[in-house]
């Protein structure tokens, strides 16, 4: 699936970016100015409130992660710029795709780094013998912003899979994920609409995978907590109680959607 399935004008993909991209920049540069006076700030919040509360330093750790995060996006938004204009020749989707591919995994790295090394995070993979030889299909859990860095972490980068990211229209809203999404095979779906043509779309999508190919879905469609969780029980106990009671099992995700 091209254009991750977004039907519209080049000119409305153009206002789009047009809308998201420079603020990218001006962040990256406002917040590379201010970064010393920011973290010194920072650092005097996170004194105050481990000496009153003895809470862990976090304003400091999570500016430090802005930064890397407005940067990231600008470097790979210049790494699409060009990949576009030296992806010459008749081969030139295919260099494109390739590239796009490579930003993406560059992007993931330099998010993820910084936030594993930002807050202590170890992670422990098993069963990664199971990835290769593909075509896979990756349902994850959807915790924290991090989950959306782990497929290419643990699954794209170690093995060479090309995950085809079926990911919320909302996310458009991301450059870096607009741009580069749209030149891989994803699909950015409507959520919630109920419509036929989502389903056939998310199909769709799944045609034509190859021995180094995956989708990947997150399955609960939004981030989980308990909150929601007790939320999503008390509203199907409205129409089943039955079903509730079922669902009441699904201890650490949110229940599956039978309708989506």
């Amino acid at each position: 699936m091209q254009h991750g399935g977004v039907e519209e004008t080049r000119w409305a993909t153009i206002g789009r970016r047009l809308k998201t991209v420079p603020p990218r920049y001006l962040g990256a540069v406002i917040l590379t100015v201010l970064f010393p006076a920011l973290l010194v700030l920072a650092l005097l919040i996170d004194a105050g409130r481990w000496i009153t509360r003895r809470r862990p330093f976090m304003a400091s750790r999570l500016l430090c992660l802005l930064w890397c995060y407005l940067v990231s996006e600008s470097v790979c938004i210049i790494g699409f710029g060009l990949s576009w204009v030296f992806a010459l020749g008749p081969k030139r989707e295919h260099y494109l795709e390739r590239w796009t591919w490579h930003i993406q995994q560059f992007w993931a790295w330099s998010l993820f780094a910084p936030a594993r090394a930002l807050f202590r995070l170890r992670f422990t993979v098993e069963g990664h013998e199971v990835v290769e030889p593909g075509p896979i299909i990756v349902v994850i859990r959807h915790a924290s912003i991090i989950d959306n860095l782990l497929p290419s972490v643990v699954v794209s980068r170690p093995h060479g899979i090309n995950l085809r990211y079926l990911i919320k229209r909302e996310l458009l809203a991301d450059s870096g994920l607009d741009i580069g999404g749209n030149r891989l095979k994803n699909y950015f779906v409507r959520r919630d609409t109920g419509a036929e043509v989502e389903r056939e779309n998310v199909r769709r999508l799944a045609e034509g995978l190859r021995p180094t190919d995956g989708m990947l879905i997150f399955a609960e469609g939004t981030r989980f907590t308990p909150e929601r969780r007790t939320r999503a029980i008390e509203k199907i106990a409205e129409r089943d109680p039955a079903l509730a009671k079922r669902a009441e099992a699904f201890v650490n995700v949110l229940q599956p959607k039978p309708g989506g």
